[in-house]
């Protein structure tokens, strides 16, 4: 149906469901949750204890609502602790999203009122808890449609920060597509555009000193299967798996260009993805956890499955 933003607290709105932003033993440690769990009195406190360890990072379970509070049940989800991004935290902040609003789906819910999740004790940067909140929320939407969604900031300064982790890299997306592909980013893919994938892969790897396969497809986070099937030429990588690939391997800017030369492609000065990308490989950064936060924060995430 539709998304409300409110200054509210989240305890003084009538809904079908909280999403209760909570720990893995669901006991009420802070914030919003202490004050749920306050007023849900003893009835809800057993409910959440029967519950207590079952819940993993990222996902959600259900409990009724019991004392004065103001809706028929709460969703609580456990969304772990900020530690600077390379946990892959706003990846599992999103699903905390998900899995609620999934859940609220089953039980064929209409309104969920939810607070700015990881924005309070867990200490998510502002602009990575607002990105991962309205990302998630409106593909709710667009997928289901059929659901009131309210979010409350009451108590946070919401706005977004003015400067972003990587200051430079910020200027750089904003300023794609004023300049043009690089010239010898041009000569690379043109003269690689009829290289054999496999082989010039297959080459990096013993370039760089891998010895087992083991080694290449679990530093970049892909399967065995998955790998295999690009060695043994049944699929061809698509641009985010090259880049799983060039950052495991740690390949430099120019290496990873020849590969992408040899699948037809090529960075672009006009896609966020390619700028955020090739800025990481410029300057040696080959943290895929780290890239995958970069990308959150600019909404392009999808392009790359870790």
């Amino acid at each position: 149906m539709s998304l409300h933003i409110t200054y509210e607290d989240i305890t003084k709105l009538h809904a079908d469901a909280y999403i209760n932003s909570t720990n893995t033993l669901l006991v009420g440690f802070s914030g919003v949750d202490k004050l749920i769990h306050e007023l849900g009195g003893e009835a809800f406190e057993a409910e959440c204890e029967a519950l207590s360890g079952t819940l993993l990072p990222g996902e959600a379970t259900i409990t009724n609502a019991h004392g004065q509070l103001l809706c028929r049940y709460v969703i609580h989800t456990a969304c772990p602790n900020w530690q600077e991004g390379v946990y892959g935290e706003a990846a599992i902040l999103k699903n905390c999203y998900r899995a609620s609003l999934e859940l609220a789906e089953e039980y064929d819910l209409k309104s969920v009122a939810m607070p700015l999740i990881g924005a309070g004790s867990r200490h998510y940067p502002l602009d990575v808890a607002i990105s991962m909140a309205e990302k998630a929320l409106r593909e709710h939407l667009s997928l289901y449609g059929d659901m009131d969604l309210t979010l409350a900031l009451r108590g946070l300064q919401v706005k977004l920060a003015a400067e972003r982790v990587i200051p430079d890299l910020d200027l750089r997306v904003r300023q794609r597509g004023q300049g043009s592909v690089d010239k010898a980013l041009k000569e690379i893919v043109n003269g690689r555009e009829q290289a054999d994938f496999v082989d010039l892969l297959l080459t990096l790897i013993d370039a760089h000193g891998f010895r087992k396969d083991s080694e290449v497809y679990k530093a970049a986070c892909m399967t065995r299967q998955s790998f295999n099937k690009i060695i043994n030429r049944k699929a061809n990588p698509a641009k985010g798996t090259i880049v799983k690939l060039a950052f495991g391997m740690k390949l430099s800017l120019r290496e990873t260009e020849q590969l992408f030369g040899a699948r037809g492609l090529k960075f672009t000065d006009s896609a966020l993805f390619d700028v955020i990308v090739r800025y990481y490989l410029e300057n040696h950064l080959w943290d895929l956890n780290a890239l995958y936060e970069q990308l959150v924060i600019y909404g392009c995430e999808d392009l790359l499955d870790l």
